[in-house]
């Protein structure tokens, strides 16, 4: 760890210090942050990971805050990448400000709640474009530290958090589902399982400490039985098991090569050694399975899909109602199913719209109810760009990519920089990055 690593790892304690404190401390750390993204690129990268970590601490543990102190650290951070990035575009920066363009201008013509819908396009636009074109800016060497740096954020917030599974401060939210020190369940689930893929797939291809990596990786499975967080088991399955089958087909590479310990016998005794003992202990794992399922009892599921329908069936039911009711320009970009449900929190002063929260779950069935055929073209097209960009970077950043897009499979975190998906569009910056770099070496 060098000179500037040391200083940002105290400034990083310091501000998150300061958010826990009390309410002026808090804001006193947003308005830190903001400052410190105007030094550099790498360092508002930085502010933004650590504002994500900000606004996501329990209640429990820091002092609730305005949404909109978000917008503080957001726009200064977003601005001075920008400013220092240049004008040479890149595909996925590029096809980032036609998305962006596309959904101001349906905005405009098509919301059924114009002021909502362009606050959210305008947010989403301007931080997706400056996280993609801060990564691409930054030195290959520097992007990797950076990406080491949020790594070892993760498994710091992962491990401060399990000592909370013996209190009830770790339940906070419903009394079953573990949340750490983060301020839900469903959010301390996917962050487990980014971090579970993240640390699984270094392992297999030799990055990092291997004992180091295959001991988060465990902790992360647990992590995501003990949050209950159906969609980040799910993704976590899935994000492994693509990355593995997918990727050596698509780069007519042999698995062995990208990942060396999947044939070594450092991995194969520990799974055999775990299937043994799963089958010595087989009724405590159906068990634990099924409270998993159903959420200790909370959901009537018995398998994967029912729990699925309980859980988003209805938002689903709605978001096909409206998509026969509105097609095909939608009824607006981030606009509630339900206009009751929405509630829009606007600031005191000019009466503008800061903060309007959906639950819609799965993504991207909620792009053609919003913004109809145009818009599901353009995002499948942004995210196509996104796996092929990361493909070219190897296992580990095609299988963060591929498990983060999962997560919107029941979560819809895709367009909400405000929010949880603060951390996935990090790490789609880092994953198109070393795509990017990885293309121009060869």
């Amino acid at each position: 760890m060098d000179r500037m690593e040391r200083y940002t790892l105290a400034f990083a304690v310091t501000v998150t210090v300061l958010r826990l404190s009390s309410t002026p401390g808090a804001a006193l750390a947003y308005l830190a942050l903001a400052a410190f993204s105007l030094l550099g690129t790498r360092q508002a990268l930085q502010a933004l990971a650590l504002l994500w970590l900000q606004s996501m601490l329990s209640p429990g543990l820091a002092p609730e805050v305005p949404s909109a102190l978000r917008y503080v650290v957001l726009f200064p951070a977003s601005t001075s990448i920008i400013l220092r990035s240049g004008l040479a575009l890149k595909p996925l920066p590029a096809a980032t400000l036609l998305m962006g363009l596309f959904l101001v201008m349906h905005s405009l013509v098509f919301s059924t709640m114009p002021e909502v819908s362009l606050l959210k396009a305008c947010v989403w636009t301007l931080v997706t474009f400056a996280i993609l074109s801060g990564w691409s800016n930054l030195p290959p060497e520097a992007a990797e530290r950076l990406a080491v740096q949020i790594f070892a954020g993760l498994a710091v917030i992962l491990l401060v958090s399990l000592p909370l599974a013996a209190s009830p401060l770790g339940y906070l939210r419903n009394g079953t589902g573990f949340q750490g020190i983060l301020k839900h369940p469903q959010y301390f689930g996917p962050m487990a399982a980014i971090l579970g893929v993240w640390s699984l797939t270094r392992y297999l291809s030799g990055q990092g400490r291997p004992w180091l990596n295959a001991l988060l990786g465990a902790l992360c499975m647990t992590a995501i039985v003990l949050s209950e967080s159906r969609t980040a088991g799910l993704a976590f399955l899935l994000g492994l098991a693509l990355g593995l089958g997918v990727l050596p087909f698509y780069r007519r590479t042999p698995l062995k090569r990208l990942a060396p310990a999947v044939t070594a016998w450092t991995t194969w005794v520990p799974v055999v050694a775990a299937l043994a003992l799963a089958v010595v202990f087989l009724p405590n794992i159906v068990d634990a399975m099924e409270h998993f399922l159903t959420k200790s009892g909370r959901s009537s599921a018995e398998n994967l899909l029912e729990a699925y329908d309980s859980s988003r069936g209805a938002l689903i039911d709605r978001m096909l109602h409206n998509i026969r009711l509105h097609f095909p320009f939608g009824i607006g970009f981030g606009v509630a199913s339900d206009p009751t449900d929405l509630i829009v929190i606007r600031d005191p002063f000019f009466g503008l719209p800061v903060s309007s929260s959906v639950e819609k779950g799965v993504i991207y069935l909620a792009i053609i109810e919003e913004t109809g055929p145009m818009g599901v073209l353009l995002a499948l097209g942004w995210i196509v760009l996104l796996i092929r960009k990361s493909a070219d970077g190897g296992l580990v950043v095609f299988s963060v990519t591929v498990m983060a897009l999962l997560l919107n499979l029941g979560e819809a975190v895709l367009f909400s920089p405000g929010g949880f998906g603060l951390l996935p569009l990090l790490l789609y910056g880092w994953t198109h990055a070393t795509g990017v770099n990885a293309g121009n070496s060869r």
